[in-house]
């Protein structure tokens, strides 16, 4: 099964796959790694030049521009979930493109507790732009099958294994 989580920026999509434990899906980006990044296993960092020439091979299964970086999730990295169940993090531009390709998976959309909680979260990690916000209110979340409130870690991850099929 292939599960697709998206969230704006700071909500804990990151944090919340990792303690998932499930097969994930490490995407490709045009934007710069944040000080705590690796290539290879937050993202495949590309140039623009680079992203682009796979972009026009067919490689990517979707590919999205978002905040002036590029985005995309590689066609073979889906294949993997033909043989076991993984997690993908993509926006919602993404997440739409996927869903079209792959009816059968489970769109996961998680939400702040709060714009300030949010704002706080960003400016903690010096991310400036406020902008991003505009997210939460702009995306159309009937698209997915679950919409989560990451008010409490704990209680988040819960309800993300219940979804997932780990525990009932």
């Amino acid at each position: 099964m292939l599960y697709i989580i998206s969230a704006p920026s700071g909500c804990g999509k990151t944090s919340l796959i990792s303690a998932l434990g499930l097969k994930t899906v490490v995407t490709y980006t045009t934007r710069s790694p944040r000080p705590t990044e690796m290539h290879g296993i937050d993202y495949n960092f590309l140039t623009v030049k680079e992203f682009k020439y796979l972009d026009e091979t067919g490689f990517f299964a979707e590919a999205s521009e978002v905040y002036g970086n590029w985005y995309g999730t590689s066609k073979t990295s889906l294949r993997l979930s033909w043989y076991q169940d993984i997690v993908i993090a993509v926006d919602s531009q993404g997440y739409i493109k996927l869903r079209e390709s792959y009816p059968d998976c489970v769109g996961i959309y998680l939400l702040p507790p709060s714009f300030e909680i949010l704002q706080a979260r960003l400016s903690e990690r010096g991310d400036t732009d406020m902008s991003r916000l505009q997210d939460i209110s702009d995306t159309d979340h009937q698209h997915y099958d679950h919409v989560l409130v990451n008010d409490s870690f704990i209680k988040t991850l819960k309800e993300l294994q219940r979804i997932v099929g780990i525990t009932k």
